[in-house]
């Protein structure tokens, strides 16, 4: 079974990509996702806040995390973990997460299984959309820790965990070459915003998830 977005297109080698990784043994199989829109800077931005991890020049080799725009498995392993949740954002890192339990060290980043993705080109619909990712992030708990959330839920956080983002953005985009860092750098206004909209979603996750576990205890 191959995945890919509405907002994607593949390119050739696409298929003959995620075959052939598949039949090598691994259980899941993504590969690079790349700019639908190169000329656009929010165009661009979208991409570098959604895909830095996954540049055309990220070599072969084990991946944590896969995205659903571009992804693989065969249809008996997608059975046994359960398919993807219904959720409005982070199906595909809690599906990454399944998979990595029941099968360690069985994701695999396929270079020729390559898209190109059509994101967003106005500042509202970036904003909301960046506002909706860090608000699943909080909410889900994705790959984060209870004491995480916790201190996530206070406006006193934001900017370290907009620092951290940042730098993390920034420690991808360098190991993907000095364009990727350069388009960076131009578009750092515009990045920044978008990080903002991605702390305001996740401090609002954080605190919502919180809310409910205490709304059902005082009901217990």
């Amino acid at each position: 079974m191959l995945f890919v977005d509405a907002d994607c297109k593949c390119e050739n080698g696409w298929v003959s990509g995620a075959y052939s990784a598949l039949q090598g043994g691994c259980r899941l199989i993504g590969g690079a996702v790349l700019d639908g829109h190169p000329w656009h800077p929010i165009g661009v931005a979208d991409n570098l806040l959604q895909f830095s991890d996954l540049s055309a020049q990220r070599p072969r080799g084990r991946i944590r995390l896969i995205p659903s725009c571009n992804l693989g498995i065969r249809r008996r392993d997608f059975d046994a973990l359960g398919g993807f949740r219904a959720v409005a954002a982070g199906e595909d890192v809690l599906f990454c997460a399944a998979a990595a339990r029941h099968w360690p060290n069985s994701l695999l980043f396929e270079p020729r299984m390559r898209v190109r993705h059509f994101g967003r080109t106005s500042f509202g619909a970036f904003w909301r959309h960046q506002e909706r990712f860090g608000h699943a992030r909080g909410a889900l708990g994705l790959e984060l820790s209870l004491s995480q959330r916790r201190i996530g839920r206070f406006a006193i956080a934001a900017p370290a965990v907009w620092l951290k983002r940042l730098l993390y953005l920034m420690r991808r985009t360098a190991s993907s070459g000095p364009a990727a860092f350069g388009s960076l750098l131009l578009l750092l206004p515009i990045v920044s915003l978008g990080l903002v909209a991605w702390c305001a979603g996740f401090r609002r996750g954080c605190a919502q998830v919180l809310t409910d576990q205490l709304h059902e205890r005082a009901a217990d």
